[in-house]
């Protein structure tokens, strides 16, 4: 808690692998343990090795390739194919939706961060403030 804020949660978040179908397409009978096989790609703030653990895949974190600061050029080079990498899902999702990525398994893993709405306690425009947030709430949920 933050004294004098409010704070909503948003909604809880979760952690999947994805690739490019091109790069799927390279291993056929793709099986989640064929991960550490493929070209990994990496995001500065986050391991591969809770994804590994659980998805039950013995191998270590990857030492080589890319590591990616910003989230959003990670999924760009994901979908250009240059490689397989954990995201939030609900950065993933429209990707996956449109084809674009696919997700490697059915594993997922809670997200180390959640995302929250918060606002000064007592502000004037407190109604609409909770109105904005019921409507971001259900957009998140669609």
């Amino acid at each position: 808690m933050m004294p004098g804020f409010q704070i909503r949660k948003l909604l809880d978040d979760q952690v999947v692998a994805v690739c490019s179908p091109a790069l799927l397409a390279r291993y056929p009978g793709f099986r989640v343990e064929d991960l550490a096989k493929m070209p990994l790609l990496r995001f500065s703030r986050r391991s591969w090795r809770d994804f590994f653990e659980a998805a039950g895949v013995v191998a270590d974190e990857p030492e080589r390739g890319p590591v990616f600061d910003d989230a959003g050029l990670l999924l760009q080079a994901t979908v250009a194919g240059q490689g397989a990498a954990t995201a939030r899902l609900q950065l993933a999702r429209d990707f996956i939706e449109r084809g674009e990525l696919v997700q490697l398994g059915h594993v997922r893993i809670p997200a180390s961060l959640d995302y929250y709405f918060t606002w000064r306690e007592g502000h004037p425009r407190e109604t609409a403030i909770l109105q904005f947030y019921r409507w971001v709430k259900s957009q998140l949920s669609n």
